[in-house]
């Protein structure tokens, strides 16, 4: 099984996926979610009310409030219930709120990041949450993994992605 299940921008979630979700955490699994979890109805709408709808219990807290500081990049404002704040956020809207959060449950825990990771900050994004998951990580990639760098100057992305059977990218 794996260590740490990331959901990455999962806006819409359906029962029959919480449940199992639900069920992983609580028999020792760890799930980490960043922004919008389940913050849509059926019909692609926004909902009205604090999310994540159907998993506020395995993450231990609600989202009550959303800003978006441009276009894909959120900040949310989170009201813990039984969740930790591992991290705050140092500046903007939401200063001193927290911006990642740690829940026990069951035998498990689910992390919630507050925020949309930029380019900047992914890398440390994911060390923070698997740090706050108990995975043991490093700077060097795993040898099925490739990183492919994108882009110029202003604008660069790293791509991780499989290698081939080969070992080739």
């Amino acid at each position: 099984p794996s260590r740490l299940v990331i959901l990455p921008l999962c806006a819409r979630v359906p029962e029959s996926v919480a449940a199992k979700l639900r069920d992983y955490v609580k028999n020792g699994g760890a799930v980490a979610a960043v922004v919008r979890l389940d913050d849509l109805t059926p019909y692609g709408g926004f909902v009205t009310e604090p999310y994540p709808l159907k998993l506020k219990d395995v993450f231990g807290l609600a989202v009550n409030e959303r800003r978006s500081l441009r276009d894909d990049h959120y900040h949310e404002l989170l009201e813990l219930d039984g969740a930790e704040a591992l991290l705050r956020f140092q500046d903007g809207c939401f200063v001193g709120e927290p911006r990642l959060a740690r829940h026990r449950f069951g035998k498990g825990c689910a992390l919630y990041l507050a925020e949309t990771p930029t380019n900047e900050s992914a890398l440390g994004d994911v060390g923070a949450l698997l740090d706050a998951a108990g995975v043991a990580h490093g700077e060097a990639l795993p040898p099925c993994v490739r990183r492919a760098r994108r882009g110029d100057e202003d604008c660069q992305n790293d791509r991780l992605g499989a290698r081939g059977d080969a070992g080739e990218p």
